[in-house]
């Protein structure tokens, strides 16, 4: 399955608030080629806390995409279109295939910051979490509880194998940094 690394803007609104959330710049995975979803683990919204690829989790929520830069408009329209009570519109500027830069990537958000603080470092956890998000959207392994919380999950990546050298021989090299 194809992936890319972007970076880009989201519109995320709903019926519910009235509220639209213009967020730009904003990092997030398009997945496929052409596109066939979004993953998005830092996006929350209302009832929104990240999006899986297959965001039928929540049956609330719309998710589009347009090549170029949506404005107010686009996303009215779109939301419109879309008859949910909660639409994000994905605008991707740019596209990377993942690379040894991703796994070795160092994350300076929250997230990163309570990785660092909890593992020490958050050398080999980015690859694991990969490997380990692929193998479940490939059907090969299943969570038991989707509800767990993020410190059991991430315990979970963090003792599992060492997956980077494996990852590193199966990406195209590349010296772009995400």
């Amino acid at each position: 399955m194809d992936s890319f690394l972007s970076s880009g803007k989201v519109m995320i609104g709903g019926s519910r608030s009235g509220q639209v959330l213009d967020v730009i710049p904003h990092d997030f995975v398009v997945i496929g080629d052409p596109p066939q979803g979004v993953f998005d683990s830092s996006l929350s919204y209302d009832t929104i806390f990240g999006i899986p690829m297959r965001f039928a989790v929540y049956p609330d929520l719309a998710v589009g995409m347009m090549q170029s830069k949506p404005n107010k408009d686009d996303f009215t329209r779109e939301f419109h279109a879309a008859k949910k009570p909660i639409f994000a519109l994905y605008s991707p500027k740019v596209r990377r295939p993942p690379n040894e830069c991703t796994v070795a990537w160092i994350s300076t958000t929250l997230l990163g910051s309570w990785l660092t603080d909890r593992y020490g470092s958050q050398h080999g956890l980015w690859g694991k979490a990969a490997w380990l998000t692929a193998e479940h959207l490939a059907g090969r392994i299943t969570f038991d509880r989707p509800d767990v919380d993020k410190a059991v999950v991430w315990d979970s990546i963090a003792s599992s194998p060492d997956r980077d050298d494996l990852i590193l021989k199966l990406l195209p090299k590349s010296t772009d940094e995400i």
